[in-house]
């Protein structure tokens, strides 16, 4: 009968339809546990944000590769050495247990609890006790593993409050007189093996990762302790951690610190052997005297770990200015470095010199509009080093690998479905744009009978081809995208090879003014016609029925005089090229969705290519999987990347119809599409991409459904309020991007408008970066709206402050 029952599961998945048979190992597949799991899921999939840490008392963190190897005693040895020295020059030691389970003596297998076998057997002498603290924060009776000690007793604790009270306790600890010697130490123990889970069922090495304290990893030194101590290193290192040593208590004459040490001497992770345990209940006091002098070594390594720690932050300023070359940055002027520890979740870890502390700064740009699925993303981290493993990276013309196909059609599956049919891959968000023009251009020369040649130098035959793009645009840094740009301060003295080559639109934008929303129309556009319209709400823009109204019909006029106008002049307009809904490094305009709607309808009509570039815009970064899904019109091609690997790695890939591929198929190799990179398609990246799409789409499924026209994440109340003050331009939020504009007569890139308010919110926990005088704030598509309106309340307290101080 048990037989039948175990077979079942094993026929079921064996009858399971092929493309449900999991190929390789990347990605994240949807529960099918009904509700309550998805939701449970979809929680999981964030990563936390990073904890503040002081570096005056070094703080270690000890993890095991399996329960019942002895983190307890090795914690209790630690510390009986740490307080030795801590007595005699007013140090502190403190044990700390966040989570203890068999704590009740009436249930068998129970014991009084670690922290009282640490005091116990750290203590040497009575004039110790002040030296030595040992606690627990959260336990339950029944000796099993929190998740299930919390159901059989009916009570819990959230992974957030538990971090919030070992921050505390820590915070606590660094407060009390001579926490801050020489010779203090916090040892923080933690319950089972690196992946036991906490009470929430998410393995404790998540938990605590976003404090990242330093480890000391606790080997197995029995038959098989080789296998799960490097199983545990790895766990730890693919998460962040720093290993600061490894202490083994050896059974059975096997060594196994020998087979581990040629891996972890690589590593620069000492190992520190013990002698096996006397069986119980023989007295340990002969064992922890015959390894005082180990012990005594192992706090010596731990001093030295924490001191590096503290020399490197200290040098790193003075490192980097001598070496970096940054983007985008007036050396001259530059000034503030953020010393960046670590990152995770939405917020980075930033050495604070003046604090001599580790400090959580929100990630306000999304690391360049790239953040998706939070830093230090564990998930992601796997799928990463799978891909690595499986493959490093591999020749992608004339091959197939599967990483790379899972990826193109769940392109062609979401953003491309419908409309796409091919997917070109290449290295970024320029390069993406750049390959998208070469087949546009193909397209247009092949649609209307024309000769390619004839275009491909002026002083030939006086023929040019220029792409319809939109006033303030911004598409990279490669010299051809940087041509489909009006001349500003991004190229004007940056390549003598510049030379503008496209018909620049001046486009109505959208944005809260004065608490209301408002189309603002360039009068060249408007003509005789009214330059504001306003409008009852952001969803009202992108109402189709808009499309029947007169100031649709004054957009398409303009669109098709300008393209008129141009082609007077031995010009043809061979291609269009826009952001959709977002401009996002020109100044962070929304534009008005019918503006662009009559844009592809008039280049439609006259067999114009249409690109969209979405690389800042696509993958729910206007609360929607596309800006197409806003405009509700396709396009020809399409460019995708930033949010595509979830922020963790470039790649790019450029979307085209089946009619724009067949322009490049040919008998004759020089017709085909001759661009490429070395890292095309590369295994890891699209591993990240697959992984990522997963994450967005699970996060998407499992939250509420919306009527607005894309999902919320600012508090639109409070950027309506702001819009209102005379201080203030304009604001407005769409998806996870929250703007404002601060009134200055100064507008632009180059406006040092909002540098000030950039200081004061980097001192605040904001980490913010504007273009000129708009700021704005970001977030990934698996943030909370809870967190986001914390951080604009932030940005609003400190406008405010500043204003008031003028």
């Amino acid at each position: 009968m048990l037989s039948k029952q175990l077979h079942r599961p094993l026929a079921a998945a064996l009858r399971r339809p092929h493309s449900a048979v999991m190929k390789y190992h990347v990605g994240v597949r949807e529960t099918q546990r009904g509700a309550d799991a998805l939701a449970q899921q979809k929680q999981q999939l964030r990563t936390q944000g990073a904890a503040s840490l002081s570096l005056d008392t070094p703080v270690f963190q000890v993890f095991g590769s399996n329960t019942d190897i002895g983190k307890t005693i090795v914690s209790a040895g630690i510390c009986r050495s740490a307080a030795t020295f801590a007595a005699t020059t007013g140090g502190r030691v403190e044990y700390i247990k966040p989570l203890q389970t068999g704590t009740d003596d009436d249930i068998p297998g129970s014991f009084p609890g670690d922290a009282s076998f640490v005091h116990k057997h750290a203590l040497l002498e009575d004039k110790q006790q002040g030296a030595l603290e040992c606690s627990t924060l959260f336990s339950w009776k029944n000796p099993v593993s929190p998740h299930l000690a919390a159901q059989m007793e009916g009570h819990t604790i959230t992974d957030e409050a538990l971090l919030e009270l070992l921050a505390d306790k820590l915070k606590a600890i660094n407060g009390v007189n001579g926490a801050k010697a020489a010779d203090s130490l916090v040892l923080v123990e933690t319950a089972g093996g690196v992946c036991s889970p906490s009470a929430s069922m998410r393995f404790q090495v998540d938990v605590y990762r976003g404090m990242r304290l330093p480890v000391v990893l606790v080997g197995d030194g029995k038959l098989g302790g080789i296998s799960t101590t490097m199983s545990a290193l790895e766990t730890l290192l693919i998460r962040g951690y720093d290993v600061a040593a490894i202490c083994l208590i050896e059974q059975d004459g096997l060594d196994n610190a020998a087979a581990l040490e040629p891996r972890t001497s690589e590593l620069g992770i000492p190992i520190f052997t013990m002698n096996a345990v006397p069986p119980m209940p023989e007295p340990l006091d002969k064992w922890f005297v015959e390894h005082d002098k180990v012990f005594a070594d192992v706090n010596k390594a731990l001093k030295s770990f924490h001191q590096t720690r503290l020399e490197s932050f200290k040098r790193m300023e003075e490192r980097a200015e001598q070496v970096f070359w940054w983007p985008f940055t007036q050396h001259k002027k530059a000034g503030g470095l953020s010393m960046i520890d670590s990152a995770h979740g939405d917020e980075f870890s930033v050495y604070r010199p003046d604090s001599n502390s580790v400090e959580p700064l929100f990630d306000a740009c999304a690391s360049w509009w790239t953040q998706g699925v939070g830093h230090g993303n564990s998930k992601m981290a796997t799928a990463l080093a799978y891909a690595a493993g499986r493959y490093g990276h591999v020749m992608f013309p004339e091959n197939a690998h599967e990483p790379a196909l899972q990826l193109s059609e769940k392109l062609l599956a979401s953003v491309g479905k419908g409309w796409a049919s091919r997917v070109y891959f290449s290295d970024d968000g320029s390069t993406a744009v750049e390959v998208a023009l070469k087949m546009a251009f193909r397209k247009y020369a092949l649609d209307h009978k024309l000769d390619y040649s004839e275009f491909m130098s002026d002083e030939a035959t006086g023929s040019k081809m220029v792409t319809l793009a939109q006033a303030n645009c911004y598409h990279g840094d490669t010299l051809g995208v940087m041509n489909v740009a009006e001349k500003s301060v991004f190229n004007e003295k940056q390549h003598p090879w510049y030379r503008p080559e496209g018909v620049f639109l001046k486009v109505p934008t959208l944005a809260l003014r004065n608490g209301e929303y408002v189309i603002s129309i360039d009068p060249e556009i408007a003509g005789n016609a009214q330059t504001e319209e306003k409008l009852p709400s952001l969803n009202a823009a992108f109402d189709a029925s808009r499309d029947q109204s007169q100031l649709a019909d004054v957009y398409r006029k303009h669109v098709a005089h300008m393209i008129d106008t141009t082609e007077e002049k031995n010009v043809r307009v061979g291609s269009a090229l826009i952001e959709p809904v977002l401009m996002g490094s020109g100044g962070m305009f929304l534009v008005d969705p019918l503006y662009q709607r009559m844009l592809v309808q008039e280049c439609r009509a006259r067999k114009i290519p249409v690109i969209y570039d979405e690389v800042f815009s696509g993958w729910w970064r206007l609360g929607v999987e596309s800006a197409r899904d806003l405009l509700g019109v396709d396009p020809d091609i399409a460019c995708y990347a930033k949010l595509l690997t979830g922020g963790v790695v470039p790649m790019a890939a450029t979307l085209a119809s089946e009619e724009v591929f067949n322009t490049f198929y040919a008998d004759s190799k020089g017709e085909a599409l001759l661009h490429g990179h070395s890292f095309t398609a590369y295994p890891m990246g699209c591993a990240a991409a697959v992984t990522a799409l997963d994450m967005y789409q699970i996060f998407n499924n499992a939250s509420a459904p919306t009527k607005d026209a894309t999902r919320a994440y600012w508090y639109v109340d409070a950027l309506t309020e702001l819009s209102t003050r005379s201080y203030i331009a304009r604001t407005f939020a769409i998806g996870t991007v929250a703007c404002v504009e601060l009134a200055s007569e100064s507008a632009g890139y180059a406006s040092t408008e909002a540098a000030e308010l950039i200081q004061v919110l980097r001192k605040n926990g904001v980490y913010a970066r504007s273009l000129g005088n708009v700021l704005y704030l970001m977030c990934s598509p698996l943030t909370t709206q809870e967190d986001c309106n914390k951080y604009l309340a932030t940005l609003t307290r400190q406008i405010e402050i500043l204003q008031a101080n003028k």
